[in-house]
């Protein structure tokens, strides 16, 4: 049983695509992710919902 299954089954198709490989695919991904996550601090900070201490904050860390 996996941590996610609930009460239905789910079609052998989304299984087979998006159970496997995640450690390759979130190696292949992470620099993409990690970009997106470093413009959504950026305009936080720009909309004013983070400081500009929090967003070096952020983005040195």
């Amino acid at each position: 049983m996996k941590l996610w299954q609930k009460d239905k089954a789910s079609l052998a198709e989304v299984e087979r695509f998006t159970v496997g490989n995640d450690r390759e695919f979130d190696i292949q991904l992470a620099p993409f992710d990690i970009l997106g996550s470093m413009a959504h601090v950026t305009m936080l900070e720009s909309v004013g919902l983070l400081s500009a201490e929090e967003k070096k904050y952020c983005l040195q860390n």
